[in-house]
């Protein structure tokens, strides 16, 4: 395998463990972890830099990463910095291609992030057949648009949009619909309609779900975890996580996988 490159099989879609968006550089502007068994892939709107296995690469906006399982990361942020993320599980088993660790999207990076984001609320399937569908362009170049690939309703798609980007600001079904351009109340009807919950309720389960994958499934830090649903006080994040998954993070971060 060639420097600067990772190994993918991509025989069979990958299994999709987590995705969202990753909010760092607010406590500390170096952080170092990694994810023992999951590749992550990154999509990138601001300037930094990330270590992967001891080589240094500059971060631009419109940059992807993907980093193998199991190897040591160091980002080195500027600043308060976000990116959409995907954490996924490939196959054991199959032929190998090769995909570069950084690449610039160039005018595709905008449709990949609709892409990342909008796998956030798509069933098991379409969130593997997305990533493999990207992992596949990572590795052989520019890929037309996925015909399977079918809009949501464009009011849920717009407000799930605004929360995955703010799921560390402070939240109003208000500000959610003023976002999707339709009213409140007909936003919470549509909520209900496809996810069986109100918006609020909506916001609080994915605030939950990042926050369980990031303390079982990588290194991440404890306080940068709870950055992350925009929580600074740890003694608040503790009764978050005992109140929502039912153990303190400590708790979550060394049970069982």
């Amino acid at each position: 395998m060639s420097p600067g490159h990772v190994p993918l099989r991509l025989d069979t879609p990958p299994e999709v463990v987590g995705v969202g968006v990753g909010r760092h550089g607010l406590r500390e502007r170096v952080e170092q972890w990694l994810l023992p068994e999951l590749h992550s892939v990154h999509l990138y709107d601001y300037h930094a830099e990330v270590v992967v296995a001891g080589v240094a690469y500059p971060i631009r906006p419109g940059a992807l990463s993907i980093i193998p399982a199991g190897t040591p990361m160091e980002f080195r942020y500027r600043g308060p910095s976000e990116h959409v993320f995907a954490h996924l599980r490939l196959p054991r088993a199959g032929r190998t291609m090769s995909a570069p660790i950084m690449q610039d999207l160039g005018d595709e990076a905008g449709s990949v992030r609709d892409r990342l984001t909008a796998i956030v609320v798509a069933p098991a399937a379409r969130r593997s057949a997305e990533l493999w569908s990207l992992l596949w362009r990572a590795s052989t170049g520019p890929a037309g648009p996925d015909p399977g690939a079918g809009p949501d309703h464009p009011a849920v798609a717009a407000a799930v949009a605004y929360l995955e980007a703010n799921l560390a600001r402070r939240i109003t079904v208000e500000r959610v619909a003023a976002a999707a351009l339709v009213s409140a109340s007909h936003l919470n009807r549509l909520f209900r309609t496809r996810f069986g919950i109100g918006v609020a309720g909506y916001v609080r389960r994915r605030r939950a779900d990042q926050v369980e994958h990031l303390l079982r499934d990588t290194t991440q830090s404890i306080s940068s975890v709870a950055a992350s649903i925009g929580i600074s006080d740890l003694q608040t994040f503790n009764k978050f996580c005992r109140a929502r998954l039912g153990a303190s993070p400590r708790q979550l971060r060394d049970g069982p996988r």
